[in-house]
């Protein structure tokens, strides 16, 4: 199968790629300009801006692909600019299907317009495989029994808040709620609770351990946008002071699997893969 790679931003997309080639895939890279890394030109690839939908389908449809993965992280473009290139009224339509709601309603907006187009969206997973978290303890560090009930906690929470399209993780220390994921993202939460407890803000100076849990939202678009955790992931828990990271088994991205472990290790937080 001829697979097109969306690429944003980060690693993940010449993860993909190069898993893809390993299962016996050809690969064509669509590089996203002011996100996409460099580094993937060592792949048959395209360059255009996130706003250039005529060239976006142009370069798709001359490499011949059969599907398409989302695959990086890209910024939301203003309304304002979107409408300043839509010169045609099918155009605007377009981008008022794109704005006119939260993360999920425009990811859901973009893989069908992808698919009105020709192009089929499939999950990172279906041409990489083994990049999803299994059940169980993932890394040397075992995850203590204490710290079920803080998981069991931050599992109701999540699947409470799903509903409005808020975050994917939140943090939980003995049965406090310290954070929940907004659209800054996991590591900015992260770094949040870092700043909350060098400040001695919950009556407790010092005080560490905690989970982090990450978790896809009810209904989500799961071709794409699964929660992902790497190696930084577990530099930014470390400097939260947090025991453990867990994330809901086999709905969960890990970027550069042997990085992200021994990190983990490095930092003795467990990580922990627990039946969604």
């Amino acid at each position: 199968m001829r697979v097109g790679i969306v690429a944003g931003g980060g690693a993940f997309p010449a993860e993909v790629a190069t898993a893809a080639q390993a299962a016996g895939h050809d690969v064509y890279i669509l590089m996203i300009k002011g996100f996409a890394d460099a580094r993937l030109t060592r792949f048959p690839h395209g360059i255009t801006d996130i706003v250039d939908s005529d060239r976006i389908l142009g370069l798709l449809r001359a490499a011949s692909v059969d599907a398409l993965v989302l695959a990086g992280g890209v910024r939301r473009p203003p309304a304002s600019t979107l409408f300043a290139i839509a010169t045609s009224q099918k155009k605007r339509a377009i981008v008022r299907r794109l704005m006119g709601g939260g993360d999920d309603h425009l990811l859901r907006a973009v893989v069908t317009m992808f698919e009105e187009e020709g192009f089929p969206v499939i999950a990172p997973q279906t041409v990489a495989p083994g990049i999803l978290i299994g059940a169980g303890q993932g890394g040397a560090v075992p995850f203590l029994p204490i710290l079920q009930s803080d998981l069991q906690r931050a599992k109701d929470l999540l699947a409470a808040v799903s509903p409005f399209d808020v975050g994917q993780g939140c943090i939980v220390s003995r049965g406090q709620v310290l954070a929940v994921e907004g659209p800054e993202g996991t590591d900015q939460m992260l770094e949040r609770v870092a700043r909350m407890r060098r400040r001695f803000r919950f009556g407790r100076p010092r005080e560490t351990g905690g989970v982090l849990v990450k978790a896809p939202k009810r209904g989500q678009e799961r071709r794409v946008d699964l929660p992902a955790i790497g190696p930084r992931t577990f530099d930014n828990a470390a400097r939260a002071g947090l025991s453990a990271v867990c994330v809901a088994a086999g709905e969960v991205i890990v970027i550069d699997r042997p990085a992200t472990l021994a990190a983990a290790d490095r930092h003795g937080i467990a990580l922990f893969g627990f039946e969604p």
